[in-house]
């Protein structure tokens, strides 16, 4: 996906979030902003938005010194996510249901855990994000979809799962130790810090190194960009039977039509999976692009 002109209102919003996060007077402030809306003003159009972003955040990085201004977010995001796989398994122990309606919920779950993103939210608190994953009973999800993706998931041996965002990945973790346990999962994050997205460092948090390979992306893009994958992802793409892509910015990357021949072209490997990208639209360009009001839970 191109980034949108409605991308430009997104980004200044991250920008002004970003800076509010650092240890500086107001002065300071006011003129890194100044500086990084002329740098926006220059983007390239061409270019996701996430990739966008990537060039976005490191002249931020620059201007600044500081490579990872949500550190503490994210931290305090994982116990948050560790608290919500917890009420998940307790919910789930009391289930009378069977394993197909368990995985449906577990899905739900997957994907109301895209919330917690400090990139299409930046006001986010943790109030909203408990009452987002109390009200899944209240959300509509496309169950032939989940029917889908969960025959797709019975039938394949090998997965490449790419993770999104911190807090999120407890969920994820969840979702591989219980419903991918008899299969070889490879998990990708994000090579740098970038946002409030997952680095290595947060799938072992996550401890999901007891259930997949971690590998990384090689660079700081709050997505996949697929013009610098590294060999490990590229062979990990070539060999899954499926790939699961948690997040908007995974889709904004990964969800083009093309994108599969688009790698096979750059890198000469032949990739057979099909590809499912997961996330909830959270701003009105994606949520016109695939149809959907926003808000929605997207497979």
């Amino acid at each position: 996906m191109k980034t949108d002109l409605k991308c430009i209102g997104c980004f200044v919003n991250q920008m002004i979030s970003a800076v509010s996060r650092l240890d500086a007077d107001s002065d300071k402030k006011r003129l890194i902003v100044s500086e990084m809306l002329k740098y926006i003003s220059q983007i390239n159009f061409s270019d996701p938005a996430p990739v966008a972003a990537k060039h976005m955040y490191s002249e931020f990085s620059k201007i600044t010194g500081v490579c990872d201004p949500f550190s503490e977010i994210k931290k305090r995001s994982n116990e948050l996510g560790k608290q919500i796989v917890k009420d998940i398994e307790i919910i789930f122990n009391s289930l009378n249901a069977d394993e197909n309606d368990k995985f449906t919920s577990a899905v739900k779950y997957l994907i109301s855990a895209n919330i917690i993103d400090y990139g299409a939210h930046a006001d986010l608190t943790e109030e909203y994000i408990i009452n987002e994953m109390k009200s899944l009973n209240e959300k509509y999800i496309d169950l032939s979809a989940v029917e889908k993706f969960r025959r797709d998931i019975e039938m394949s041996e090998k997965i490449l799962y790419i993770g999104d965002n911190a807090g999120e990945i407890m969920v994820d973790s969840y979702f591989i130790r219980t419903f991918l346990n008899d299969k070889i999962v490879t998990f990708c994050t994000r090579g740098f810090p970038v946002i409030n997205d997952v680095t290595e460092d947060d799938a072992y948090s996550a401890r999901i190194h007891n259930y997949a390979e971690i590998i990384n992306t090689g660079d700081s893009t709050p997505g996949v960009d697929i013009s610098v994958m590294p060999d490990n992802l590229v062979r990990a793409f070539s060999e899954a039977d499926i790939i699961i892509a948690k997040g908007q910015g995974n889709f904004e990357t990964l969800g083009e039509a093309s994108v599969k021949k688009q790698i096979s072209s750059l890198y000469g490997v032949e990739i057979n999976a099909t590809l499912y990208c997961l996330f909830k639209a959270k701003c009105p360009h994606v949520a016109d692009y695939v149809q959907k009001s926003l808000g929605s839970m997207v497979i």
